[in-house]
């Protein structure tokens, strides 16, 4: 699997997803200052609430601006990986036999990206299983005990 096409493909993603959220903000706020005020409307908490909403938007922004310049720096300098950490893809087995590839960012997982045929989800190295992944190199075997207990032996790390 080509790692700067994956990488690529999640700045565009991400790039997309922070416009998006951009758009979004600015409607919200809008309408926050739109909606009436409770000196109008005695019961009507609604421009209370749209200045709250934008409120949490501008901090997943913000997490999202912080996902993409990370990103931006991993491209300019890919550093060596042998050991999971941030920035490491990775491909477990588990006891099926079923092969999984991930991704860990600091900021901005979430999503699945097929490249070059392959699935790769891409997981903030803050999410429990890439918690339990972090640290490990390849022919380490992990147990992850997410809602239920899975093996997983580490095939490769990149």
């Amino acid at each position: 699997m080509d790692k700067q096409r994956l990488l690529q493909s999640v700045y565009d993603a991400l790039t997309r997803d922070l416009k998006n959220t951009e758009q979004s903000i600015g409607k919200t706020m809008q309408a926050a200052i739109e909606a009436p005020s409770a000196m109008e409307s005695h019961s009507d908490t609604t421009k209370f609430q749209m200045s709250t909403v934008a409120n949490v938007m501008q901090g997943s922004y913000a997490t999202k601006q912080q996902g993409l310049l990370a990103l931006e720096t991993l491209m300019a300098n890919p550093p060596y990986i042998s050991r999971i950490g941030s920035y490491a893809l990775v491909e477990v087995r588990d006891d099926q036999g079923c092969d999984e590839r991930y991704f860990l960012l600091p900021a901005g997982g979430g999503g699945m990206y097929e490249i070059d045929g392959e699935e790769v989800i891409v997981l903030s190295d803050r999410a429990p299983l890439a918690s339990a992944l972090i640290g490990h190199v390849k022919g380490d075997i992990v147990t992850v005990k997410i809602q239920k207990a899975r093996r997983l032996t580490i095939i490769s790390v990149r």
